[in-house]
């Protein structure tokens, strides 16, 4: 066989696997052999020939036919003997049951002991989705009485919804709050969008009633409603519903942003504050230095 030639792309090569393949199943059927074993043969003369469909290897392909050409053989062989058939049939292809070895349980690795002073950690608990029962609203803020430095917030938005970002990593509960308002208003657009299709089909089906109408068909009564309204009454809803969340959403970004405004002048009187605070110790200790230096 020549070394750049693909075997089952050549026609003399397909010519031969045929013939061996025809030649077995025409064996197979003059076999002294009932249905059912002729069933099962036969699914296994097919079952190897797809299996090896796709061999390339020249010496994989050469030992495979020389094991066609020999179980041909063996058949032909077997044809005048049936007992011997029987045999050699049971021996191959009579299932017999799978004995599982029996289960055995695997070791377990011995458990390290901790010395006295060490505990196990403990699982880790999952992120709090709720706020603290003594949170404060918001809108509270800014607060005038603090024990430590003052932050300022960052005013931002995550898809129109404002919010106040005082440190990172952010609160899972406000991420959740974030990620409940946009798919809200993804589902209401989703509506509306379905909504506006209702309303085309509803104008097509108004037209038509009105082109029947005119050409002599039933006439529609007077206060009977179109096709469309309440396509267009859902989508007025859900276009009110829009415009009130966005109206909310600006009216609380005004709010924050006041909230930022008074943060930074309150961060302006607490270093002015503290300035003063510090010129007026530093002053002190001048005039202590001063009077020291006089007595002596």
């Amino acid at each position: 066989m020549p070394p750049n030639l693909v075997p089952h792309r050549s026609g003399v090569h397909r010519a031969a696997c045929f013939a061996l393949f025809r030649a077995l199943l025409r064996q197979k059927n003059s076999l002294p052999l009932d249905d059912g074993q002729r069933s099962v043969l036969h699914s296994a003369v097919k079952a190897t020939f797809r299996k090896n469909t796709s061999l390339n290897a020249t010496s994989k392909i050469i030992a495979i036919l020389r094991l066609g050409y020999e179980t041909l053989r063996v058949l032909e062989s077997l044809n005048a003997q049936p007992e011997k058939l029987r045999q050699k049939f049971d021996l191959l292809f009579t299932s017999k049951p799978k004995t599982s070895p029996p289960f055995v349980q695997p070791e377990q690795p011995a458990k390290r002991n901790l010395s006295p002073g060490k505990q196990p950690k403990a699982p880790r608990s999952p992120p709090r989705v709720w706020p603290h029962p003594n949170n404060k609203p918001v809108l509270s803020r800014p607060f005038l009485n603090l024990t430590g430095y003052r932050h300022v917030p960052v005013f931002t938005a995550g898809c129109e919804v404002p919010f106040l970002r005082y440190k990172k990593p952010q609160s899972p509960f406000l991420s959740r709050i974030i990620r409940d308002t946009i798919v809200a208003r993804e589902k209401r657009t989703e509506r509306m969008l379905e909504m506006n299709i209702l309303i085309q089909r509803g104008n097509i089906e108004d037209q038509w009633d009105m082109l029947v109408e005119r050409l002599g068909g039933p006439r529609r009564l007077r206060n009977e409603p179109s096709w469309a309204d309440e396509a267009k009454a859902a989508w007025h809803n859900m276009d009110s519903v829009n415009k009130m969340h966005r109206g909310k959403a600006l009216g609380m970004a005004v709010k924050m942003q006041e909230i930022v405004v008074k943060e930074n002048a309150l961060v302006e009187e607490d270093k002015k504050k503290w300035r003063d605070e510090k010129f007026a110790k530093w002053l002190e200790r001048k005039k202590q230095k001063a009077t020291s230096i006089a007595i002596t």
